[in-house]
């Protein structure tokens, strides 16, 4: 029996960094809409493996099986601002970095009265930093008229749809707010009826994660001086 403490220990010393990392409510959206909620507009959230509703375009998740879709389809269409939010509030509570992936996709190709657009944002104490923004005319070249398709930065789908070619990253050094709530958001906007509100625009979100900084004094050194004196008793045992 007293030999099993070695590889006890050394398991509950490896464990210890990744309770930092229990900080968002379901950050890969696996477990449906558990812990996000539409903070503007009607927005819904869709969970999906392969497609995007509205969207003739195949988009796979970047982990795991399900991503996070917020998405005006077929919503607000006579309202006089198009603005969908899913958001999530949380406390930081380990130094680290938050990072996702993202994915704008809209049919407002070669229209170009029409700029849907997409917004991450982390809001803090100080107010909201954008994360991640993206337009229709970014991925259009020119946004006055019927432009190419802006080289590397989106794909075209039929004559209608146009989107970002690959999951994009987005992150952010949450280090300077240990303890402080945060709003993390995704947005999608469209413009007032009867311009572009009739549009499908949708942005995918996939594997949020905060990967904590090391922490020498803390996780890693409590892991190092476990492992120190498991070996130390073993040892002892022995004699």
């Amino acid at each position: 029996m007293k030999k099993n403490i070695l590889p006890l220990l050394i398991a509950t010393a490896v464990a210890l960094p990744a309770l930092s990392r229990a900080q968002i409510t379901n950050p890969g959206f696996e477990s449906g809409t558990t812990g996000w909620v539409n903070s503007t507009g009607d927005s819904f959230l869709f969970n999906t493996a392969t497609s995007l509703p509205g969207i003739n375009q195949t988009v796979n998740p970047t982990e795991g099986s399900n991503f996070g879709v917020v998405s005006d389809l077929g919503v607000n269409a006579f309202d006089g601002v198009d603005t969908e939010t899913v958001s999530q509030t949380f406390t930081v509570n380990s130094t680290g970095v938050l990072s996702l992936n993202y994915r704008f996709l809209t049919d407002a190709l070669n229209v170009p009265a029409y700029n849907p657009s997409a917004l991450i944002t982390l809001t803090t104490g100080a107010g909201p930093v954008t994360l991640a923004s993206i337009s229709r005319n970014d991925l259009q070249a020119d946004p006055t008229d019927a432009g190419p398709i802006s080289a590397g930065a989106a794909y075209q789908v039929g004559g209608l749809q146009v989107g970002q070619s690959a999951w994009q990253t987005a992150s952010f050094d949450v280090s300077s707010l240990i303890g402080q709530s945060v709003t993390l958001g995704f947005s999608v906007s469209e413009g007032s009826f009867p311009n572009d509100s009739g549009l499908n625009s949708e942005l995918a979100v996939d594997n949020i994660a905060i990967t904590p900084a090391p922490e020498p004094t803390t996780g890693a050194f409590l892991a190092g001086g476990l492992v120190l004196v498991a070996i130390q008793k073993l040892r002892r045992n022995k004699a």
